[in-house]
């Protein structure tokens, strides 16, 4: 506890905030794609269920078939009473198609606590990309390591950031980005990061199971060579949980030594057998992914220069202040149109951002009737000069 005090108290990185409102709202989603929310029925684009993974009728028939075999939860952690034959059977599925090892985490948050745990202890300093998940900095900071942000995307300044410090246990990027939803450049970090010697790890929340071969994610999508991934079931797969992806000595470490794996609960049997059979569809029906992508490409390409450039399933419109974004957003509400919004210490660089997730369960209508309210009500002297993002091969 006192080395995780002194960590803390040196580091004066902030890292982003949830999104605005921070009161629990109800939010009824009996189909996904609509929703009844602060009594009104609107289209649901909050959601990063990208997959609409949570409702498939072959996912949902395996969740309640590990609850009939298994009960509801497992009351353990995995070296205790927690580890089944479904946990198992999924990490061996995901280290075949990553062709690494791979070690289940009852989060994707705790998979990001858990492998920054191993890769960096007391005095390490990781360098971060800035609008990386709040789960990078929490890890890097719960390690007793030292946070190093560099400019988004930039890999020149992270060249400057290796130069200018002393040893960096790793470098941290996300494949697509949370709140922005632009694709990392992997090509031009990953070559900075091999040049001085730097580990790549590459949270792939957004990405997996939606971008790349198969559903493998931004690394695979652009032939990067990376050295840890994470991901998250909670997302495309509809699911809860997350995994480790390295090499087999980092997981064997973090098997026989990590806190964060060892003293918790793993996740649910209804839960891993979820993520277990939507993985296996990911992997069998290429389509359902290019929907998300399609969709998200064709409300961007209707929507010119008012939204930022990505190759994602996110569609992100910024805002010049956080007036402007509120008054966007409840405009858009009153359309009938939900999505998330994202402001002050939340806000990447500051700048208010309403947020838009594409699913795969969005239909012709849903896109037509986001465009058609995201132009409408636009601030039109929101949206500065785009930063190119990663684009799709």
């Amino acid at each position: 506890m006192l080395t995780q005090a002194r960590a803390l108290a040196r580091t004066t990185v902030t890292p982003p905030s949830p999104p605005v409102r921070p009161e629990l709202t109800r939010l009824d989603q009996g189909n996904l794609t609509w929703a009844d929310f602060d009594g009104r029925r609107v289209r649901n684009f909050l959601s990063s269920n990208y997959l609409g993974m949570s409702v498939e009728p072959s996912v949902v028939d395996a969740a309640v078939a590990a609850t009939l075999s298994y009960g509801t939860g497992v009351s353990g952690s995995r070296v205790t009473c927690g580890s089944l034959g479904v946990h198992e059977a999924l990490e061996q599925e995901l280290a075949e198609a990553f062709e690494t090892s791979a070690l289940l985490f009852t989060t994707g948050y705790a998979a990001n606590l858990g492998v920054l745990g191993a890769l960096a202890s007391y005095g390490d300093t990781v360098v971060v990309d800035a609008h990386c998940h709040a789960s990078v900095f929490d890890g890097v900071q719960l390690s007793g390591g030292q946070v190093a942000t560099f400019r988004h995307d930039d890999p020149d300044d992270l060249a400057t950031q290796l130069r200018t410090r002393g040893p960096v246990a790793a470098v941290v990027v996300c494949g697509v980005y949370p709140v922005l939803g632009d694709v990392a450049d992997l090509v031009g970090i990953g070559a900075v990061a091999r040049r001085h010697g730097v580990p790549l790890m590459v949270d792939e929340a957004h990405a997996f199971g939606v971008l790349g071969s198969g559903g493998l994610g931004t690394a695979e999508l652009l032939r990067a060579d990376v050295a840890v991934r994470t991901v998250t079931f909670s997302k495309a797969l509809g699911s809860l949980g997350g995994a480790v992806l390295g090499p087999s000595e980092l997981v064997s470490r973090l098997r026989s030594s990590s806190p964060v794996f060892r003293n918790a609960a793993s996740p649910p049997p209804a839960a891993a057998a979820a993520a277990l059979a939507a993985w296996r569809l990911v992997r069998q029906d290429p389509g359902r992914p290019a929907r998300v992508t399609t969709g998200a490409a064709r409300v961007r390409a209707e929507l010119g220069d008012l939204v930022v450039p990505s190759s994602s399933g996110v569609v992100a419109v910024q805002a010049p202040d956080d007036r402007s974004a509120d008054r966007y957003w409840e405009d858009l509400v009153e359309d009938g149109v939900l999505g998330a919004r994202y402001a002050g210490r939340a806000a990447p660089d500051g700048r208010p951002v309403l947020r838009f997730a594409i699913t795969a369960q969005h239909d012709d209508d849903d896109l037509a009737a986001l465009t058609r309210s995201l132009r409408r009500h636009h601030p039109r002297s929101a949206h500065g000069p785009a930063r190119q993002s990663a684009t799709l091969p």
